[in-house]
């Protein structure tokens, strides 16, 4: 399962803080936020979230016209 998929299960199930998901994933607070926006935007249940394939729930983090972050990093 994918590091955002993951942040996306933990959100959208409840209980934890952004920081705590953070913390207890290893990712950065900036990550969990954005995860958070797209849960609100989107309206996603955690049925939802557990439907998604990692390609959906990573394809929600990419914004049109910019590439994924850290794209051009090897």
């Amino acid at each position: 399962m994918s590091k955002r998929k993951r942040i996306l299960l933990m959100l959208a199930r409840g209980g934890l803080s952004q920081a705590d998901v953070a913390a207890v994933l290893h990712v950065s607070k900036r990550d969990v936020s954005a995860a958070s926006r797209m849960i609100r935007e989107h309206g996603l249940t955690v049925d939802d979230v557990e439907a998604m394939t990692d390609a959906d729930a990573d394809g929600l983090f990419v914004v049109p016209g910019r590439g994924e972050s850290g794209a051009g990093y090897t």
